[in-house]
């Protein structure tokens, strides 16, 4: 039962409802039928006397084609009523024992005998073949009144309010009891616990409700964890920013204080114009690199797609980043497929993702010597991998190496880079359905791997 669901159960209450009741009724019936065969065993189909000798009500014995005979203490037939059919004026013991059916007789009549009234006795004779002898309950429309009419509904009233507070006792019983859960898990949830659970044990749809609802609330704790991480690394974001712009902005302040007073010689102004340029695009790049990461994480912020060669994206992008791998004394190489690889993605911000890579290659290779880039297609990927031969990065810093401003990341020490190029990288592959990760291989790898959707 407790694997049923609810209908069916509602089914069955309802049936047994309807079982219970046709059984009440029945038992309305015999209970008042014992009553009114109690009250009437006095009368039926032979006849009785009454006060003045006469029988009671001889009609009904007329109707079954009998006849009535008084008969004195001899036997001897004094008075008849109805429409005597045999001939005997007198009866013997023999024959009135025959008559009245002691013991075996082919006699044509059957008699019935009433009880002795002033010496006198009432025969009541039928023909045999006219009468068969059975129970029966003749109600007349004259008593339609009567008692045994209150008794009947009294009987089955009682029965059917007593089976109905049985049956809503046991449906609110076992309805309430999953409801007083779930409604207290609710009350919980609404005064803001986290975590609730509910556990009872009842029908599949109880059941169903509850599991919804554990899913639900565990979903909900998840989200709002998920969300508070995010404000925390948002706050962590803002907090590192303005600690990385404090001091470009420091030094344009003193500069340009210095210039405004005549502090500084003619011949170091442009020097110290230079600065402030300089100091200036900092500035920029932090706050570009920002905006983006911010873009990036915004949910309804979509990839512009379009149809583009992945291979002559990434020789732009080099292109782009040649002339700084010169001034730092790398040697560069790319090992790209011949043909065009055409895939569906956001033409700038891929150029953005794989540009941090060789940014960060760049920036941190202060012990090797060589840049690669490398575009390999697969089965169902395509993977873009930047390898630098440079000191390889401490395992300790590996896990938190794609996190904005990550304490511990060379980024803190390099000679430029804001320390977002890796989780800008990490986002922007993660919009494209993409996956980005580090191997440690006599050196740095970094590898994305885009699914190969043309």
């Amino acid at each position: 039962m407790k694997r049923m669901r609810l209908f069916p159960k509602l089914m069955l209450s309802f049936f047994l409802f309807a079982l219970a009741v046709l059984l009440a009724l029945m038992v309305s019936l015999v209970s008042t039928g014992r009553f009114i065969i109690g009250e009437t065993e006095e009368w039926g189909a032979y006849a009785v006397m009454d006060d003045t000798g006469e029988p009671v009500d001889p009609e009904r014995v007329y109707r079954l084609n009998g006849w009535i005979e008084k008969i004195d203490a001899d036997n001897a037939v004094v008075a008849v009523y109805g429409d005597k059919r045999n001939d005997a004026q007198r009866y013997t013991q023999t024959e009135l024992t025959e008559l009245i059916g002691a013991g075996e007789t082919k006699n044509t009549w059957v008699g019935f005998l009433s009880a002795e009234q002033n010496g006198m006795r009432l025969l009541t004779l039928y023909q045999r073949n006219d009468i068969g002898l059975q129970p029966q309950l003749n109600i007349s429309s004259e008593n339609t009144d009567a008692s045994w009419v209150r008794i009947f509904f009294g009987i089955f009233g009682t029965l059917f309010v007593l089976i109905m507070l049985g049956m809503s006792f046991f449906l609110v019983r076992q309805i309430r009891r999953p409801l007083k859960t779930i409604t207290e898990g609710l009350r919980r949830v609404r005064e803001g616990e986290e975590g609730v659970q509910l556990d009872f044990t009842a029908e599949a749809d109880f059941k169903e409700i509850r599991d919804t609802f554990n899913t639900m609330t565990k979903a909900m704790k998840q989200q709002q964890e998920e969300k508070k991480e995010a404000a925390d690394k948002r706050a962590r974001l803002l907090l590192e920013l303005s600690h990385d712009i404090r001091t470009p902005v420091a030094t344009v302040k003193s500069i340009a204080t210095a210039l405004s007073e005549n502090l500084v010689p003619q011949d170091d102004k442009p020097r110290y114009y230079q600065v402030i340029t300089e100091k200036a695009d900092r500035i920029g790049e932090l706050s570009e690199s920002l905006f983006t990461m911010l873009k990036m994480e915004d949910k309804e912020a979509v990839p512009q797609k379009e149809n583009t060669d992945i291979c002559e994206l990434v020789r732009e992008v080099c292109s782009h980043y040649y002339s700084e791998m010169e001034t730092a004394g790398l040697e560069f190489t790319a090992d790209l497929p011949d043909q065009a690889l055409p895939l569906s993605m956001d033409r700038q911000l891929m150029a953005r993702a794989i540009g941090n890579l060789i940014e960060n290659a760049i920036y941190y290779n202060q012990t090797g010597k060589a840049i690669q880039v490398e575009v390999k297609e697969e089965t169902a990927a395509l993977h873009i991998r930047v390898f630098d031969d440079g000191q390889m990065i401490p395992p300790e810093d590996r896990p938190h190496l794609f996190d904005a401003f990550s304490r511990g990341d060379r980024a803190r020490t390099s000679r430029g880079g804001t320390g977002l190029g890796l989780s800008i990288a990490k986002t922007i592959t993660e919009k494209h359905g993409g996956t980005i990760l580090y191997r440690a291989e006599n050196g740095n790898s970094f590898i994305i791997t885009l699914p190969l959707t043309r």
